[in-house]
């Protein structure tokens, strides 16, 4: 690392300063109950072990648990994000901060390969500029400390993309052997990792037009990834039907209703939303000025840019439904347009400036601290929008809650179970209010406390969709009566 590289130390502190705030903060707010999600899958697997649980990710257990009918399993994605978590809760007591290490960790690797992907390709300046862009986007920010796949899978797709740069002056099969065993890791985290080789095969193409020894490797670690993961879907459940109604789901556009139209307003919303309206105009200012002025860019610049604009494409476009109602699913892009900012940011600077002569550097002073100011204002501005959502699902789960307990009231129920379909920002909030009378199992330092089917009366439990048989199965145990804060989620379901 030479001196001028040290400038990522500081870079990396602020980073980190952004990621601890509301570290702790309990599972409600904006798609939290994928951190409920992965975090109970996680505990089943550091309190029953990984041969007891056959490496399959439970979602609630029975209240009295007998494994060998063990049948609650989470199989909508590899199992390499809870298996990870696991390792954390075996040096960490359980809670909200030490749940979210994992992807912080993550999150702080990828900034610093970021930073030597662009100092390599493009220089330090634009190295320095892009990993502050990149730190402080609002989408970065938010969806960077929590648990769910986008960190890890980020983390790899900068390291691999380093590495595929690279390796067009190094094709040792010491090279090739890393690149092949870190893309089975990512393949392993989620399903990006497949067609972020499929990303690579076509750029490989592209730039060769034949299959390539890399195109070759990629092919073989996909097929044995591939493997691994069916075979053990299939060891547990006995079909992959159950993958393929997940796929169609997500895929095509059922359950919710919208055109193409519909659908491209909500992504532009999601990118106003996720980058701030400031990043989101200079990108596509950037983007008019580089398809003009190509000779900005250098060759590694350009390959670059194409991965990292594609590999995101191909996620928004396969599972357009589930980007329709996930905003995180732009995560991918943060590389790809924190760059293109900074790069046409410095352009402007040291190129255009030039024409003001004797004024340069007063004008260059300006511009910078303009744009200094922008970023952090409207980065601010964005992630309160985050923290407003919460707000918002504080003061709806009160509400549907509430109004639950009156039914249970007027009906007579004395034993039952609330479960929302919208994750942990509806029920929690109403726990808040009653902790002595409510049980929550959404909160990790309850979830460990408390012995389920043990003086339970009321439960507040909230989760996807993927968790309703396991529920159901808790309730047939309690003998309680499942009220759902949105019934037609769950038709033909429970």
């Amino acid at each position: 690392m030479s001196i001028r590289h040290l400038i990522l130390l500081p870079i990396i502190f602020m980073a980190l300063m952004i990621m601890l705030i509301n570290i702790n903060k309990p599972f409600y707010g904006a798609h939290e109950d994928n951190s409920m999600l992965f975090s109970e899958a996680a505990l089943a697997y550091a309190k029953y072990g990984f041969l007891k649980t056959r490496f399959a990710p439970i979602l609630i257990p029975p209240a009295n648990l007998n494994v060998s009918k063990l049948d609650s399993y989470y199989l909508n994605h590899p199992i390499l994000l809870p298996v990870s978590l696991t390792f954390i809760y075996k040096i960490l007591p359980f809670a909200n901060w030490s749940t979210r290490l994992l992807p912080i960790i993550f999150t702080l690797l990828s900034i610093g390969g970021f930073f030597y992907l662009i100092s390599h390709i493009s220089g330090y300046k634009t190295a320095v500029v892009s990993s502050i862009i990149l730190i402080l986007t609002p989408l970065f920010i938010y969806y960077g400390q929590m648990v769910c796949h986008e960190a890890l899978i980020f983390f790899f797709f900068i390291v691999l993309t380093s590495l595929y740069i690279k390796y067009q002056n190094n094709n040792s099969n010491g090279h090739l052997a890393v690149f092949g065993f870190l893309l089975f890791l990512m393949n392993m985290v989620d399903w990006p990792g497949y067609y972020f080789g499929f990303t690579l095969i076509i750029t490989e193409f592209v730039r060769y037009k034949k299959i390539t020894r890399l195109t070759i490797i990629i092919l073989l670690v996909t097929a044995v990834s591939a493997l691994i993961t069916l075979s053990h879907f299939y060891l547990i459940r006995g079909s992959l039907k159950f993958l393929l109604d997940v796929f169609i789901t997500r895929t095509i556009n059922t359950g919710t209703h919208y055109t193409i139209y519909e659908w491209f307003v909500r992504m532009v919303r999601n990118l106003d939303n996720g980058f701030s309206s400031f990043i989101v105009l200079l990108f596509l200012i950037s983007l008019f000025f580089f398809t003009r002025r190509k000779n900005y860019l250098s060759y590694k610049e350009k390959i670059f840019l194409f991965i990292s604009f594609l590999f995101p494409s191909f996620h928004l476009l396969i599972f357009r439904n589930n980007a329709y109602m996930h905003d995180y699913w732009l995560f991918y892009y943060t590389a790809g347009v924190a760059f293109s900012v900074a790069k046409f940011f410095l352009i402007i600077i040291n190129h255009y400036v030039k024409s003001f002569n004797t004024v340069r550097e007063n004008i260059r002073f300006v511009v910078i601290t303009i744009f200094i100011i922008s970023l952090v204002y409207f980065a601010r501005l964005g992630i309160r929008r985050y923290y407003k959502y919460t707000e918002i699902n504080y003061y709806i789960g009160w509400e549907q809650v509430s109004l639950l307990n009156q039914y249970a009231q007027k009906n007579n129920i004395e034993k039952f179970i609330i479960y929302s379909p919208d994750g942990a920002a509806f029920t929690f909030s109403y726990y808040l209010k009653y902790p002595h009378e409510y049980r929550d199992f959404n909160t990790p330092e309850i979830r460990s406390e408390s012995k389920k089917g043990q003086n339970i009366s009321r439960v507040l439990l909230a989760g996807t969709v993927a968790y309703a048989p396991a529920v159901k199965t808790l309730c047939n145990e309690l003998k309680c009566t499942i009220l759902l804060e949105r019934k037609e989620s769950f038709l033909g379901v429970l």
